[in-house]
């Protein structure tokens, strides 16, 4: 599954094993210029991948192995606090820069 996030999470693809759909999927997504909400993207994809926190619309995960999040980003976005991720084991990848101070506020990408 890919979840784009900036100002808001949208689904990109949903479960999938076709990796040729996925490396598109994720060419797709492209960098924004806005406020960057981490916590929607958290919600989207726990929701979908824990079954008894069903955020949003799709196919719910497997229960035979714990599904991995991987976060790719540049890290401009505050912390996210009072959140429980489920059964999901978080992974960050920062990629770039984090924005400067005096290009950004807080939570901008």
């Amino acid at each position: 599954m890919v979840i784009a996030f900036a100002e808001s999470a949208r689904v990109v693809s949903t479960y999938t094993g076709n990796k040729a759909q996925l490396r598109d999927r994720i060419a797709s997504v492209r960098p924004a210029r806005s406020g960057t909400s981490l916590r929607d993207a958290l919600e989207v994809a726990a929701g979908l991948a824990n079954p008894s926190k069903q955020f949003g619309e799709g196919e719910i995960a497997s229960e035979v192995q714990p599904p991995r999040l991987m976060i790719y980003t540049d890290g401009g976005f505050p912390d996210v606090e009072g959140f429980s991720l489920g059964n999901l084991i978080p992974e960050i990848v920062v990629l770039g820069e984090p924005p400067s101070e005096a290009q950004s506020t807080p939570g901008t990408t």
